[in-house]
């Protein structure tokens, strides 16, 4: 019989080569980068893997629709202020257009956005629906104009 110690140690082994490949296959199914630790939280946590999914899905969507060329970032932040409050950033950043017509995309997509995940909380109850307006909580949408 093999030490129990042997046995951990290959199940640990075991859990983080699954955990990378999780991680490989969600970044490449997202046309969002995601970060590994939001990916990592994803895995774990069901209300964060469905809002990040409707807010991947809308934010597709609108830019497949409009043809626009665009790199966009989702990820944790922690506030300056509080600490202990992490906040989740949707960083848009679009490709070969003015700044005026950014802005007016950004505007568009803070109202797709609001309107997706209101109606996501709205088609769920109880634990789900209080988390997932939590989550809403504490998205914030910023433009990166580099």
């Amino acid at each position: 019989m093999e030490p129990i110690e042997k046995t951990i140690n290959d199940t640990i082994s075991n859990f983080k080569k699954d955990k990378v490949q999780m991680i490989k296959k969600i970044q490449e199914e997202f046309q969002l980068q995601i970060s590994e630790d939001l990916i990592e939280e994803m895995i774990m946590n069901i209300s964060l893997r469905k809002f990040i999914s409707e807010i991947e899905i809308c934010v597709s969507k609108f830019l497949n629709s409009r043809n626009l060329k665009s790199k966009n970032k989702i990820y944790f932040k922690k506030d300056w202020e509080v600490y202990e409050f992490i906040k989740i950033i949707l960083l848009l950043n679009f490709k070969d257009i003015s700044f005026e017509e950014e802005c007016k995309l950004w505007g568009e997509i803070i109202k797709l956005l609001e309107d997706k995940i209101d109606n996501t909380i709205k088609s769920n109850s109880g634990n789900m629906k209080k988390e997932l307006f939590g989550l809403k909580r504490r998205l914030y949408i910023l433009l990166d104009f580099d």
